[in-house]
Formats: C-alpha cells, structure tokens, sequence
C-alpha cells in the first residue's frame, strides 16, 4: 500500500483525465484504473471525490513504459483526505527539480518552441519544477506559457491543468494570475505526453506540458 498526495490533474480527450500523485519520499506515482479503463470526469471533482491535494491510497502493480515509470495498475484505492493547501505547496517545493534535469532524457525544442523527449528514453515522466517568470497566454482557446529558460532558450508548453481546459472557468482570474506569474513565478507540476505525431511529419515525441500551476493564493487556481 501506497501513499499519494494527488499533484496532477490532467485533462486528455473528451472526458477522460490522468491522475497522478507524490509519495511522501517525494516519488510520483500514476495510477491506472484495470483493463485500461480511463479516469474521466465523474472520478474528479466536483463530480467525483478526487482533486488536487487528495491523500489517496493506492495499491497495484506497477507497469513501467519509458519514460512513463510511474505507472501503477490499481488493485485497490481509497481517498483518505485533503490536505491543507500551504502544506501541498511545502511538499511541492521539496520535490522540486531544475527543468533541465528533468525526465532523465536529453531535451529537444521542435519549431514552435516545443519541448520533447525522445519515446523510450528516460526515466521519469513527471516532474515539478519552479519558474520565477512565465507568461501565461491563451492561443486558439488554449492556455499556453512561456518561459526563458537559460539551457533550454525560449520554450513554450501547452497547459492541461483541468482546472483550465477550457479556460474559461477561471476567466475572472485570469488576469491576476497572470500578473504573478509574470512578477513572481509559480510552482507547476509537467509531465510527458504518451508518444504522439507532431503536425507536419512523422516523427513521434514525449511532449512536454504543464499538469498544474500553483501560485500562493490558492482561491486564484479553485484550489
């Protein structure tokens, strides 16, 4: 039996969500539902009991992909609490690593600024990571930032947080988000994509994306 403190909420097709969470030893751990049955909306709040700072308990067996380690095939799971939000962003802050070092893989920007990992390589698949400068924009009805990274150059990362896809949920928020993260930085968990085709050719990558951002006022992000 295992102990998860829920850090990634992440919006895929349609209604279907991923679930992923830090061990108290700082590990992240995704667990998946049996016979490849997906999360979706009903498992997460408001519908479901599952939200960011869930303490759930998790047992399984785990199924490591490259660079998808973390997977674990549930045998059994019960949420057990929520935590308290400063203690959340405490755990976060210890497990946070530099964006270079991140996945165990070597980095590669695409055109358009995008970050990948090559499929099959790493070690690691989630990550938490602070920036202290990010522009948060949206483009095409998605929200999208952008950071300077001093190894990596320019980068820019889709957001999935499900808090905002659409975005429009937290439009009243927006804009004094966006001031914070453009003053002060924030916390945000990232993770790969499964391998997926790029537009244009047929090479697939490990896409990286923002799973959530996490500023000090928790009421900003419907914590």
């Amino acid at each position: 039996m295992t102990g998860i403190v829920v850090n990634h909420l992440t919006r895929m097709k349609d209604d279907r969500v991923c679930i992923a969470g830090l061990t108290a030893e700082g590990r992240h751990v995704r667990p998946l539902l049996p016979r490849r049955r997906p999360w979706i909306d009903d498992h997460v709040h408001p519908q479901g009991s599952i939200r960011l700072g869930s303490r759930i308990s998790v047992v399984g067996a785990c199924r490591p992909d490259p660079p998808h380690t973390e997977d674990l095939v549930l045998e059994d799971w019960e949420v057990m609490e929520q935590c308290d939000y400063q203690a959340y962003l405490a755990q976060l802050q210890h497990a946070v690593v530099p964006l270079e070092h991140c996945f165990g893989a070597p980095h590669s920007l695409v055109p358009g600024r995008h970050l990948v990992v090559a499929p099959g390589s790493g070690t690691s698949s989630l990550a938490v990571v602070r920036v202290p400068v990010a522009d948060l924009y949206q483009r095409s009805g998605r929200l999208r930032l952008a950071l300077e990274h001093d190894a990596l150059g320019e980068v820019d990362l889709k957001v999935n947080d499900v808090r905002f896809v659409p975005w429009t949920l937290r439009r009243e928020q927006m804009p004094r988000l966006s001031q914070l993260l453009s003053h002060g930085g924030a916390l945000l968990t990232i993770g790969l994509t499964r391998p997926w085709p790029p537009q244009g050719d047929g090479d697939c990558w490990c896409w990286v994306q923002v799973n959530g951002i996490f500023v000090d006022e928790a009421d900003l992000t419907g914590w």
